[in-house]
């Protein structure tokens, strides 16, 4: 009898993120509403609850109609951010007198929209995310940005420096059958059906509460307690 090499088999799930290659779930759902969306947009949650799924999408399908930039974390500091964000739409320039950027992007930025995501924006310092908040009031510059639920909260309560989203997206736990269709969706794509067919409704059950429907949580035991 065949043996299954499944140490081989988890390469199949890894972070990779293939826009053609994403099945609905429920926050996946919300990606025409949230392509919607203006300002300074908060996608939320866990590791793992699919942040960065929503923000490639969303990244991908403004793309394809609008200027965009994609900052996989923050920049060092607020002038960077802004530098980065001015030769975006002005590719020929490397270097603008720092005090005159601000000026530039809201004259300059009036008319042409432009997307910026941002993932891991908590770790932004408040100079960065003063200057998002000055810069979301430029009417077509539009920020939509990744961040643990627990530190979006610190943000949007704190005392000192408050920073206001106009709209918060949270990622959603994956439902038991959206579990299941991911799971032996994987295994079929890679051509596993014998594998696929092991996972049925009762399992993914089982794996939905032990996970919380967070398949990345790489602590959790499933075990009959």
């Amino acid at each position: 009898m065949a043996t299954t090499d499944f140490e081989t088999l988890k390469e199949h799930f890894n972070d990779v993120l293939h826009v053609n290659h994403v099945f609905q779930t429920q926050s996946i759902r919300k990606l025409p509403s949230l392509l919607q969306e203006r300002g300074l947009i908060f996608v939320t949650g866990d590791v793992g609850m699919g942040k960065s799924v929503l923000m490639h999408l969303a990244h991908h399908e403004h793309a394809a109609q609008h200027k965009t930039l994609f900052l996989a974390r923050p920049l060092e500091n607020a002038y960077e951010l802004l530098k980065t964000l001015y030769i975006t739409l002005n590719p020929d320039k490397t270097t603008v007198p720092e005090e005159e950027l601000l000026g530039i992007f809201c004259r300059q930025y009036n008319g042409k929209p432009l997307y910026i995501f941002i993932e891991a924006f908590e770790l932004m310092d408040y100079e960065q995310m003063k200057l998002v908040m000055r810069l979301k009031q430029c009417p077509a510059l539009h920020f939509i940005v990744s961040l643990n639920t627990k530190e979006a909260k610190k943000l949007t309560n704190n005392r000192h420096f408050k920073v206001i989203p106009d709209a918060i997206y949270p990622a959603l736990p994956l439902s038991p059958d959206e579990v299941l269709s991911y799971i032996t969706t994987i295994f079929l794509r890679a051509q596993h059906k014998d594998i696929a067919g092991l996972f049925n409704k009762e399992v993914s059950l089982v794996i939905a509460k032990h996970t919380k429907g967070n398949l990345d949580r790489k602590s959790t035991r499933l075990n009959s307690s």
